[in-house]
């Protein structure tokens, strides 16, 4: 895979609900032993095709044998190669990946549901310009509106590289009738080195991701299509 100068290139995929997990064999002996430990299946299938389709991914973009990667993690914990920016998300059986050499990048995917506490994590995460914005619209919107800030949200603190020392409340996400989205931090001036994202990689799921700088050139792909190409006789057994 190419990154043209630029670029941005988001991957969507769902983990199988059955049967092998492709490249299971490319997780090394950390990862298989952390996924055996999940004590739901599906839990186990989350992680062990997230990090199997990741380590596929990366070696995609020249980082790389896919068996032999050795990530590395920054001392608040997100993963990092020199030369590539990447990020990954998961819920629900959802995966999401982003990858950029034009700066920091973040994403983050949440499933679209009922939450009984959302107005209690609304008060205490959102900022006070964004509590106005999502109270400030029609009561059969704010569920999509409470999810669009939420991931927006993530996916700046995931980018910035500070996780959640980052408080949720110190910056604020907003976006116009033209669906321009407008980012608020303490210091304006760089407010203005982020561009933020918001689509949808399947029904009832809310996707946002964030770059540092500003770029328009967003690249959207099918991690299941393309993992179906790269099947091997491993896998198969």
């Amino acid at each position: 895979m190419n990154l043209g100068p630029g670029e941005v290139h988001v991957w969507r995929a769902r983990v199988p609900d059955d049967g092998p997990i492709p490249h299971w064999h490319l997780l090394n002996p950390e990862e298989t032993a952390r996924a055996k430990r999940y004590m739901f299946e599906p839990d186990r299938r989350e992680f062990a095709f997230g990090r199997a389709l990741l380590r596929k991914l990366l070696s995609a973009y020249g980082a790389g044998s896919p068996e032999s990667l050795i990530l590395q993690y920054n001392e608040h914990g997100k993963p990092q190669l020199p030369g590539l920016s990447f990020n990954i998300s998961h819920s629900r059986g959802v995966l999401l990946y982003i990858f950029t050499a034009a700066g920091e990048v973040g994403i983050d995917v949440e499933g679209i549901q009922d939450k009984s506490d959302r107005e209690k994590l609304v008060q205490r995460f959102f900022s006070k310009a964004e509590i106005e914005f999502y109270r400030g619209r029609p009561p059969e919107e704010r569920r999509q509106i409470f999810f669009q800030l939420w991931t927006l949200k993530e996916a700046f603190i995931k980018a910035n590289g500070k996780g959640m020392s980052y408080g949720l409340d110190e910056f604020s996400v907003q976006w116009n009738e033209t669906g321009e989205i407008a980012l608020s931090l303490p210091d304006p001036e760089k407010s203005k080195d982020w561009t933020l994202k918001l689509f949808q990689p399947y029904p009832d799921f809310q996707g946002a991701c964030t770059v540092s700088g500003k770029t328009g050139i967003f690249k959207f792909w099918d991690g299941c299509e393309w993992m179906k190409t790269q099947i091997t006789e491993l896998d198969k057994l």
